[in-house]
Order: structure tokens, then C-alpha cells, then sequence
């Protein structure tokens, strides 16, 4: 019997302290996360295209590509959040213009990447790896 008392109060116990590290865990995800915001903040090119991320949460997209025959504009606007290696970019309006006099107004979506943060040759880099796979490093201005 005492044995069982004994296992009783340990578990106890272990449910007790269970919760406070589950919080401290928390609290230090919060501020991990907050840190890596900062690191996000800055513009970052790829070519024609670039990401702008500010410290309110929220971003600009703005992009260019094509040739002599036909030239396409993108440009867009919303807000971002870092979960872990995550990067939820959730668009509120874009536009879609070619040189063909084609426009398009861009709705509201969200988009989730994969991102890696690391030093390049060329400074730091952002990678974000696409919803299919695909991935595309971005260089901090």
C-alpha cells in the first residue's frame, strides 16, 4: 500500500511540475518567434522580385518578369506570421498587370512556406521553399 501511495505522489507531482515547464516552453517560443520577426524584417530580392517585410506584421510583393513580346507585373499586400518553419503569408489585394493590357485585381489568400535563414557569398539569405516543393532564395538590401 505504501508503494502505491508513493506512486501516487510522484505522479502528482509530475503533473504538477508538467504544466509550469509547459508554460515556460511556451513563453520561450513567444520570444524565439518574436525574434525571428526581427530577422524577417528588411526587404529581400530575388532577381525581379522582392518581399518587404515589416515589424507590424505585415508585408509588400512586388514582381517583374518577361520578355520583348509580353512583360508581366505583380504586386501585392497583406500581413505575415512566423510559426516555427513556417512563413503564413496571408495576401489582402494584389494586382496582376501585362503588357498586353491584361489586369487582374488578386483576393485575399494565404500561402504557407517553408523558409531556412542562413549566410550566403552574397550575405544573408532567405530561403522559401514552395507549397510544391519549389524553392527560391531571397538576399537581404
Amino acid at each position: 500500500m505504501r508503494r502505491f501511495g508513493l506512486i501516487v505522489i510522484l505522479g502528482a507531482c509530475l503533473v504538477a511540475v508538467g504544466p509550469a515547464r509547459s508554460l515556460a516552453e511556451t513563453v520561450l517560443l513567444q520570444v524565439q518567434a518574436r525574434d525571428l520577426s526581427a530577422m524577417f524584417v528588411g526587404t529581400w530580392r530575388s532577381g525581379n522580385f522582392a518581399y518587404t517585410f515589416f515589424g507590424s506584421g505585415t508585408y509588400i510583393y512586388v514582381g517583374a518578369m518577361g520578355g520583348a513580346m509580353m512583360h508581366t507585373q505583380i504586386s501585392e499586400q497583406g500581413t505575415y506570421a512566423i510559426s516555427g518553419d513556417k512563413l503564413i503569408v496571408s495576401r489582402q489585394r494584389g494586382l496582376l498587370r501585362t503588357s498586353q493590357n491584361y489586369r487582374q485585381d488578386l483576393g485575399p489568400q494565404t500561402t504557407i512556406f517553408r523558409w531556412r535563414l542562413g549566410n550566403t557569398p552574397s550575405g544573408p539569405g532567405l530561403q522559401l521553399i514552395f507549397p510544391d516543393g519549389g524553392a527560391q532564395i531571397f538576399y537581404k538590401e
